[in-house]
């Protein structure tokens, strides 16, 4: 809701993990650029109320995050793309009072999670899909578009549209070829799916194997107090990472059965009263995430040191280039370390992005 106007500069594709584009009620022209597939992790776009022209990218199809697209009010033509029925997470998507024509795509009907589907004041034809979100009229609007029609008298005279007499037509001489054909179609899936599912769970079984030895092959299951304390050089200085809420982080070497391998090992402080729930709550979630910002936790400790005393350590993925502090404001330097420079700004960006998409992923 601003006076910008120009096309949509490419280096807002760039940013690869944009999770929300807002550019409505401006005077932006040009086309929607083919770019848009790069912003994996977009969720939201909204270009309504704008001059764009051109005609819909095919390649938005490969958004599979989006859950809002709004391209209205517009003067976008051509067809709607196939690959929009590609989008299994998408909940909205508001395509009116724009140029397009040629029929509405069938795999628009697979957008099983659609709550609004607004194709209104275009200038589409032909039959209306009457699968998926098409087979409740509550949750589409397609009023507007006169060369739209019905086999369903009921559909009909509520979007009030013509009847399509000559696909009726077709229907009826059809019906007993496309009977037989579901039979034995039906018979013929049902063969595919036991085969399939039989080669489905044979290959599951051998990725939940693979997946327990990669990346970490060899590391035992369990590690004690003592294979924490040799891998620390007895908790040395010089291997002590950083300190962090709830306790301390030293790098390891610990010797697994296919050579060395350097982790970082979480020792909770446990004279704090919230770390022992802190561990409790770290290994319950950390257990389960999966995500390319996170660090991957491998195992835990659960003990008593040398003194009799209770003792806790996380077992987590080593990350070799120091703390993110340090490239951040690289104000001082250790002797021999090597010189580099302190990121720009788009790079500054994307590491906030990062973290932010982290965060959102851990909360919900």
């Amino acid at each position: 809701m601003n006076g910008f106007h120009g096309t949509i500069p490419w280096e807002v594709f760039q940013l690869s993990g944009l999770n929300t584009l807002l550019l409505t009620g401006n005077a932006l022209h040009g086309s929607l650029p083919s770019g848009v597939s790069s912003l994996k992790m977009i969720q939201y776009i909204d270009v309504s109320d704008n001059q764009l022209s051109g005609t819909i990218p095919e390649r938005i199809g490969e958004c599979l995050g989006l859950q809002w697209l709004g391209i209205a009010r517009n003067n976008i033509s051509g067809s709607i793309p196939n690959t929009l029925g590609y989008l299994i997470s998408l909940e909205t998507l508001d395509l009116s009072s724009n140029k397009l024509s040629g029929a509405i795509p069938a795999t628009l009907g697979k957008l099983q999670y659609v709550v609004n589907l607004n194709l209104s004041f275009n200038h589409l034809e032909g039959e209306i899909p009457t699968n998926g979100v098409f087979s409740n009229l509550s949750r589409v609007d397609l009023q507007g578009n006169t060369k739209l029609c019905s086999l369903n008298d009921t559909t009909a005279h509520k979007l009030r549209i013509f009847i399509c007499i000559v696909a009726r037509k077709k229907q009826k001489s059809l019906s007993v070829i496309s009977i037989t054909l579901a039979i034995a179609g039906a018979i013929a899936l049902l063969v595919s799916l036991l085969c399939l599912l039989r080669v489905v769970v044979s290959r599951r079984k051998k990725r939940i194997t693979s997946s327990t030895d990669a990346p970490f092959k060899g590391m035992p299951e369990t590690i004690s107090y003592g294979d924490i304390k040799t891998a620390t050089n007895n908790f040395a200085t010089e291997n002590l990472i950083g300190k962090g809420g709830f306790g301390y982080v030293y790098k390891g070497m610990f010797n697994i059965s296919t050579g060395e391998a350097t982790l970082a090992v979480k020792v909770l402080d446990l004279k704090q009263s919230k770390a022992s729930h802190s561990f409790n709550a770290e290994c319950e979630a950390l257990r389960i995430v999966r995500h390319r910002n996170l660090l991957k936790v491998i195992t835990s400790c659960s003990s008593l040191d040398h003194k009799g005393d209770e003792f806790k350590a996380l077992i987590m993925q080593f990350i070799p280039n120091g703390n993110l502090d340090t490239w951040l404001y690289p104000t001082g330097r250790e002797e021999g370390e090597e010189t580099r420079s302190s990121p720009n700004l788009l790079q500054r960006l994307n590491i906030a992005i990062d973290d932010a998409s982290a965060l959102n992923y851990l909360y919900h």
